[in-house]
């Protein structure tokens, strides 16, 4: 079971919705089970070969850090696109 600090609650639940759809590919033997507690998603990857175990988890890895540097590029750029936009309502 892996616990994976997300920084918050609501960041950890769109990640977790986004891996929940990833699925395994069909000649894998590992089983993901996603879950969040606060500010964490909680995966459970099982397996009973250790190779597809590591690459279940691998691919886990990278699929979140994917998802996590989107959100964060996607909030930075709402965050810049709202102070463009205030500052040309202050100058008005």
């Amino acid at each position: 079971i892996l616990y994976i600090d997300l920084e918050n609650e609501k960041k950890a639940q769109i990640i977790c919705r986004t891996l929940a759809v990833d699925k395994e590919p069909s000649r894998s033997t590992a089983k993901r089970t996603y879950n969040v507690q606060g500010h964490h998603l909680v995966v459970e990857v099982v397996s009973l070969d250790a190779k597809y175990l590591q690459k279940s988890v691998d691919n886990l890895f990278d699929m979140c850090y994917l998802a996590r540097q989107t959100i964060d590029e996607v909030t930075r750029y709402h965050l810049q696109v709202s102070n463009s936009f205030t500052d040309a309502l202050d100058r008005s």
